[in-house]
């Protein structure tokens, strides 16, 4: 009896956009496209006053008000030809500015970069999705230095570990505050999405927004290319044979475990049965066991192949196939 794996080479699927708006008087915004070991930062002057629309809107449960700033992601799911089956965003934002105007909105340990504000999930049935998927009014962060620093110039009674953020509006916001907007979405694979191997994801991302501009709202927008990755692509059969190295059916099941870096997956499988796994994600090493059941377990010997050779483990390298994104306007 053995186990037989195949493998192709991969990198990991991930794309990020990210907008930034710097309210002081040297205001730049910037976005960022492939992964994150590639991004690329443009940085643009834009005009003093730099400022994102000021709507309030409903999100994660609370209102924050209408002197949040809004910022409109549209078509960021545009997949391509159908190909995409499931996509996810979510909207995360790192603030870092003059600790005495900053209100803190949750406590946050040291190792925290990025707060999550939330995340949406659908389905790309249609070739694209024009209509509007994210709508959020994005809260101050603060990691634990910065908000001790910060309840120690506080009155005590108007600190608390949960405070609804204070942000720039229109009348004049605090000095040297950064807000980074930053749009993650990771698509998860099936077979179906693969052609010859690679993936293709979006073709562009697009954020769009609104400033101020002298008093007078205008419109803008940043657009970035999408990564192409090729997945790792894991198949997983289990075979039984006889003396005589000939195919046999049985109708036992057996557990398969792969594990590896952040990584465990286990499946059960009858002989002549295998499925298809494509959730790997780390480089490193990956180990294949096969536990021995108590029925029968002294009638066979367990034997593991990883493409053809007798051996219970295997490394991903990945490959960078990730074209680095443009950033333009």
């Amino acid at each position: 009896m053995s186990t037989r794996y195949k493998r192709p080479l991969a990198s990991l699927l991930a794309f990020v956009l990210v907008f930034s708006a710097l309210f002081t008087g040297v205001d730049f915004r910037s976005i960022t496209g492939g992964s994150s070991a590639l991004n690329a930062l443009e940085e643009e002057q834009v005009p003093e006053e730099g400022n994102l629309e000021t709507t309030g809107v409903e999100t994660s449960g609370e209102k924050p008000g209408d002197s949040l700033p809004v910022v409109n992601f549209t078509k960021t799911a545009s997949a391509v030809a159908g190909m995409v089956n499931t996509w996810r965003i979510t909207l995360k934002m790192e603030f870092t500015g003059d600790l005495k105007n900053i209100v803190i909105s949750d406590k946050l340990s040291k190792d925290v970069k990025f707060l999550s504000f939330g995340d949406r999930t659908g389905n790309t049935n249609a070739p694209t999705h024009n209509d509007r998927l994210i709508q959020w009014s994005p809260l101050t962060m603060l990691n634990a230095t910065e908000m001790d620093a910060l309840a120690s110039e506080t009155d005590p009674a108007e600190t608390s570990e949960t405070i609804e953020a204070q942000t720039a509006n229109s009348s004049g916001p605090p000095p040297q505050q950064k807000k980074t907007l930053e749009l993650n979405f990771l698509i998860e694979l099936d077979n179906s999405v693969l052609v010859d191997q690679l993936l293709k994801t979006n073709d562009w991302a697009k954020v769009q927004y609104k400033y101020l501009n002298h008093k007078k709202w205008e419109s803008g927008e940043r657009t970035a290319d999408s990564p192409k990755v090729n997945p790792v692509l894991l198949t997983v059969k289990k075979i039984y044979l006889d003396h005589k190295d000939k195919e046999i059916q049985d109708n036992r099941a057996f557990t398969i475990t792969i594990t590896g870096p952040e990584y465990s997956r286990t499946v059960n499988l009858k002989g002549g049965q295998f499925i298809v796994l494509n959730d790997i994600r780390k480089i490193g090493k990956y180990t294949v066991t096969e536990a021995t059941v108590s029925e029968g377990k002294s009638d066979f010997a367990i034997e593991i192949k990883i493409d053809g050779v007798k051996k219970d483990s295997f490394d991903v390298l990945f490959e960078e196939d990730i074209k680095k994104g443009k950033d333009f306007l």
